[in-house]
């Protein structure tokens, strides 16, 4: 039985060629397909060079590069200082672009997604640039950043879960909806935010307090008896929509309390 090697040895110039036009194919061959040690070391070769040429010709910051980037990286040895050093430059100015008021939302837009895809959790840099789009004009940045911010960030970092609960005061409901959503991810029992989160039940605005009740139910876990007579309070509130989410929010805790004994009674 031919193996890959004897079928595709005589087309591997034609093979290269196609991979070098089409990068995400040169991608893929490297992560994916099975093939023999030395055509890797090719393949490796040859999308270092496209990548190297293209920083040279498009500059550190540009995005078409970042995948390539990402996965010579991975593949290369620690030794190849040169990638590592291209990398982070490229990673460091995406996240200097974020911040460049001179740059169109769809641009900054384009630069968060690459980022959520191949930048590094907690990379100081990014996590920085990230928490000042919560401040951005664009609505569409805001949500992206909130979203990301959640993908990007370790539990309890005491900085992106400040600025996430300033949003809960947004006038855009995505932008509450994303950072209430964040916040459960990364402000699980945190007393911090809970805090935090609790002075916005005072807010004049009903819709801030109705997204303070949400963060709080995401965030807390079931038997926290603070929460309850928090949620309780909010009963008395004199908007019903304010009221409602409270009434909501204490039958979701009751539920996750429900849930936490049958699994202590099964184990």
């Amino acid at each position: 039985m031919c193996n890959s090697e004897e079928i595709l040895g005589p087309f591997l110039p034609f093979w290269l060629w196609v991979f070098t036009a089409n990068r995400m194919s040169l991608q893929e061959s490297l992560m994916c397909i099975s093939v023999c040690r030395a055509w890797k070391e090719h393949i490796l070769g040859m999308l270092k060079a496209c990548t190297l040429c293209t920083l040279r010709a498009k500059g550190q910051a540009s995005l078409e590069v970042m995948p390539d980037l990402a996965v010579l990286r991975r593949l290369s040895a620690p030794s190849d200082k040169c990638i590592t050093v291209a990398y982070e430059t490229c990673i460091e100015q995406a996240a200097a672009c974020l911040k460049d008021g001179t740059r169109s939302s769809k641009e900054r837009c384009k630069t968060v997604e690459a980022l959520s895809r191949f930048a590094d959790k907690d990379h100081q840099a990014v996590i920085s640039a990230l928490c000042a789009c919560l401040d951005d004009d664009d609505s569409k940045i805001r949500q992206s950043a909130a979203e990301v911010l959640g993908c990007l960030v370790e539990k309890n970092a005491q900085h992106a879960v400040a600025a996430l609960c300033a949003r809960l005061e947004d006038n855009a409901p995505n932008v509450r909806a994303s950072s209430i959503k964040t916040l459960g991810r990364l402000a699980e029992n945190d007393q911090g935010a809970v805090a935090a989160i609790g002075m916005r039940l005072k807010h004049p605005a009903p819709f801030v307090r109705c997204s303070a009740i949400l963060a709080l139910v995401q965030i807390s876990n079931a038997g926290n008896e603070d929460v309850h007579t928090t949620l309780r309070g909010c009963l008395n509130d004199v908007n019903l929509f304010v009221k409602r989410e409270a009434n909501l929010g204490l039958t979701h805790l009751a539920s996750k309390n429900d849930q936490c004994a049958f699994c202590a009674s099964a184990a």
